[in-house]
């Protein structure tokens, strides 16, 4: 038992010390599948964005870990004779793997797929008075995404990223499309 504990120990400090870090960063129009039937004034689409850091521990295979704001839907709904704005946001941090292929000198594509912890937020406020609930819910985020080296350490991506508001009432889906940086040390 000691030889197996000692044997992964030195696996996994050899995999660390080949490991090359990155850090990368995206930004971008974020769309939700919401149905906004009974609401007025409804906008699916928001800005969202990630910052992620990881160990590249080969060429193709990295880990990593980060954080995501999948952005945020507001609408107004009718009640009564009132309007009450309502917002739902979903935020969290998440830690996966992420999978690179080189398809020409200076272009990649890549793969990520999280495991994330999330919280969405629902609020609604009308005449001065708010409320608010939050669930939180683990979630997948899966992106996929092309990038082009501007230099070896640094590169310019495009991605689309997959993920979901998840709340008591529901949830809906959310596609971000981002334009992004990822530096590598």
């Amino acid at each position: 038992m000691k030889n197996w504990t000692v044997g992964i120990a030195l696996a996994a400090a050899t995999l660390m010390a080949q490991a090359q870090p990155y850090v990368t960063g995206s930004i971008g129009m974020t769309r939700a599948s919401d149905d906004c039937e009974g609401t007025r004034n409804c906008d699916k689409t928001d800005v969202g964005f990630k910052v992620l850091g990881g160990y590249k521990l080969s060429p193709n295979l990295g880990i990593e870990g980060g954080y995501y704001n999948l952005g945020k839907i507001s609408a107004t709904v009718p009640v009564g004779f009132a309007n009450v704005a309502a917002e739902i946001k979903t935020t969290g941090l998440g830690v996966g793997v992420a999978m690179f292929g080189d398809v020409a000198p200076q272009a990649n594509v890549f793969g990520r797929l999280a495991i994330a912890s999330l919280k969405t937020k629902v609020s609604a406020s009308y005449a001065g008075n708010s409320a608010s609930e939050s669930d939180s819910n683990v979630g997948v985020i899966l992106g996929l995404g092309a990038g082009y080296a501007l230099t070896k350490n640094l590169s310019i991506d495009a991605n689309l990223d997959f993920g979901k508001h998840k709340y008591s009432d529901g949830s809906s889906n959310v596609t971000m499309f981002g334009i992004g940086v990822t530096a590598s040390f």
